[in-house]
């Protein structure tokens, strides 16, 4: 068990499998699928791919980790359908993307981002300390 907050977010922070991220790219995401209602992890696949402006982004597979990414965050769910998993906006997932609609500028877009990261990480943590 990690006693300390400091070691906790450490070892998340340097944890394998962490390399980039693109603010634009996920608000596009959640655009998408908050305008499809329902991708499957391909689908993101490929519309990351098609609008990542990371060259990193590009290997096709970045839909199932987006997806992860999303449900821990708790913005989207996956639902089964006829053995295809879908990915959906929870009602959270739609509320932070109606805040990032009305925000007034970037600062407030990243403001809105930056407090659902750190609400979800500082909840994991809690856990552990």
């Amino acid at each position: 068990m990690i006693n300390r907050l400091y070691w906790a977010a450490k070892t998340y922070f340097s944890s394998y499998g962490v390399a980039w991220f693109d603010l634009e790219l996920f608000l596009k995401i959640l655009r998408y699928i908050g305008l499809k209602g329902r991708v499957t992890d391909r689908e993101l696949s490929r519309f990351i791919y098609e609008h990542a402006g990371v060259k990193f982004a590009r290997t096709g597979r970045e839909g199932y980790y987006f997806a992860k990414l999303l449900r821990y965050l708790e913005l989207a769910t996956i639902v089964k359908k006829r053995r295809v998993y879908e990915l959906k906006l929870t009602s959270y997932g739609h509320h932070i993307l109606n805040e990032i609609g009305k925000a007034s500028s970037q600062r407030r877009v990243v403001d809105v981002v930056r407090n659902v990261f750190l609400e979800n990480t500082l909840a994991i943590f809690r856990i552990y300390v």
